[in-house]
């Protein structure tokens, strides 16, 4: 740990690479030891070092990546690193990224990794994107979901997205997004105007 400790400088650069040193030699060290520089004073260095620790990670060993971040995910400046792993991890297997990220929410609220996961997913693949939204539990989270899902569908199937918007239980969201599907049928093109930007 004393060539990790050294301070800024060509150090850093490497981390990555020290960090997959050690973790072949012990595999649990590097995470303990960058959690016990936490409540130093050093928020933004345990931060760059909890990034180091994971691209030292395979970047398609999803279990790995996001036990690391499940770790650091509730100390200052890790939100980057949590997003970022919910997104490589979404592009593979959104369902496993959802049920990850709303493992760590709390209290349901809804996350800008979990709605552009959701939301790329409910354009790929709506059928499984819905099933994944009945699962959900209520809240903020699955409303916003509902507004993402209706309008991914709205162009090929405006009477289930507005049964989906209609189910939306924030009533503020509810009648956003019913108006945005109401403003989508005259010819506007790919781009949507005005309760878009409200609704997103």
């Amino acid at each position: 740990s004393c060539i990790l400790s050294r301070g800024l400088g060509d150090v850093y650069k490497r981390q990555p690479q020290a960090f997959a040193g050690w973790l072949r030699n012990d595999a649990d060290a590097p995470g303990r030891w960058v959690l016990s520089l936490v409540g130093g004073g050093r928020r933004e260095r345990v931060a760059w070092l909890a990034a180091g620790l994971l691209q030292s990670l395979p970047p398609d060993d999803h279990r790995a990546r996001s036990e690391w971040a499940a770790r650091v995910a509730g100390h200052a400046g890790c939100e980057e690193l949590v997003a970022e792993v919910a997104s490589s991890w979404g592009k593979q297997n959104p369902q496993q990224a959802l049920d990850w990220l709303e493992g760590l929410a709390q209290g349901g609220a809804p996350s800008a990794a979990a709605e552009k996961i959701f939301s790329d997913w409910a354009e790929t693949d709506p059928a499984m994107a819905s099933t994944h939204l009945t699962q959900m539990a209520a809240g903020p989270a699955k409303d916003r979901a509902m507004g993402l899902l209706a309008k991914a569908i709205y162009r090929d199937d405006p009477e289930i997205a507005r049964l989906w918007a209609s189910s939306i239980a924030d009533e503020n969201l509810r009648q956003i997004t019913r108006r945005l599907l109401g403003e989508t049928v005259p010819a506007v093109g790919d781009k949507i105007p005005g309760l878009l930007s409200q609704a997103e």
